[in-house]
């Protein structure tokens, strides 16, 4: 019986070395990922190599999984993930709440947040472009348009008690002597005062005493007004926050969350890209006005620029993890594989490496 009972324990153990040595999955996991330096970059070989990359093939190695990788897009990976086909993502994937209920995430392996890029101006130096496109504004557009109906309104009243006793100067035609007043408002506004044209009538001298003091309040908000916009335009394109952001033409990459970031956070005038490298492209060119991007990309990105520069921002915090449609068995062993890099140094190796923290 001793002897019986000897052969079954090593039977056991004998089988819980088999199941120990075998991998967690017989099938071969399709790992999605998408090139975007420095976490998913495909040399000349075709090779997959960055931080997102090498830390899933440390992970990989250390439970045991068989892979593949397969290239596509952002919305690709997603719509592929939530329909299983496929198991695994190793990119810049941004942790969310409403990917989070189509499918599964990792532990997070980098945190990071969202940076501005904008083309650099020289120190000091006067943006023509920029000044020329502010007289082409809509609120540039809207003061003149007011300051019109001002000078009109002065005019029209300067006319209704001079058009009769003082028809030599504001004429008694309706067309005529308004235009009159128009001009008459304009002058004494600038303080040209040609003196081609007075008031006789005492509610015509009572129009322009009260205009006079008047013109001056407007001429001077008018002037305010303009010199702000156009000094803010000339010397830095007028971003240096997120509010600048407000009415400009901001491109990011389409179905990011940076581009949920701009619909619900900001007013800017959002224009999705393909890729990075357009994206960038497409700011040099002066296409578009800034790029609102993941600042990690940008950061490492942007130093190929040399007409670009990021802000000393970073905006809503936001985590990389591995995006996983697999059971639950294998991604724990997924999270104890991404723990253990940390404790090893691995982790922190490979972030150096691509010089990034």
């Amino acid at each position: 019986m001793l002897e019986i009972a000897l052969l079954r324990v090593a039977a056991l153990a004998a089988l819980l070395l088999v199941i120990g040595s075998t991998p967690l999955l017989s099938q071969e996991l399709k790992v999605a990922t998408k090139e975007l330096a420095p976490f998913a970059m495909k040399d000349d070989q075709g090779e997959w190599t960055g931080v997102s990359v090498e830390i899933w093939q440390e992970v990989a190695d250390q439970a045991g999984l068989e892979y593949q990788w397969v290239e596509d897009d952002l919305t690709g990976i997603l719509e592929g993930l939530e329909s299983g086909n496929y198991q695994a993502a190793a990119a810049a994937i941004t942790m969310t709440g409403e990917r989070e209920q189509l499918f599964d995430f990792s532990h997070s392996y980098f945190s990071t947040g969202l940076g501005i890029a904008v083309p650099e101006q020289a120190e000091g130096g006067l943006n023509w472009y920029a000044v020329l496109k502010a007289f082409f504004t809509w609120q540039f557009f809207s003061a003149l348009t007011a300051l019109v109906v001002v000078l009109l309104a002065a005019g029209l009243a300067l006319w209704f008690f001079e058009r009769k006793r003082n028809p030599e100067q504001f004429g008694d035609e309706a067309i005529k002597g308004i235009g009159n007043g128009f001009w008459w408002s304009a002058v004494t506004m600038t303080t040209v005062g040609y003196g081609d044209k007075a008031p006789i009538t005492t509610g015509g001298r009572f129009v322009a005493l009260i205009w006079m003091f008047t013109s001056v309040i407007v001429v001077s908000s008018f002037t305010a007004s303009i010199a702000s916009s156009l000094t803010v335009g000339s010397i830095d394109g007028g971003i240096e926050t997120v509010d600048d952001l407000n009415g400009k033409l901001v491109g990011t990459i389409e179905g990011s969350t940076s581009e949920s970031f701009l619909d619900q956070g900001t007013r800017a005038r959002v224009r999705g890209f393909d890729s990075a490298t357009e994206l960038l492209e497409a700011l040099e060119d002066e296409r578009i006005d800034a790029v609102v991007y993941d600042r990690a990309i940008l950061q490492y990105r942007v130093g190929n620029y040399e007409q670009l520069m990021m802000l000393p921002l970073e905006l809503d915090k936001q985590n990389y993890a591995m995006a996983l449609n697999v059971s639950e068995e294998v991604k724990e062993s997924i999270n104890i594989a991404l723990l253990n890099l940390r404790d090893n140094g691995r982790y922190e190796e490979i972030l150096q490496r691509y010089g990034i923290k």
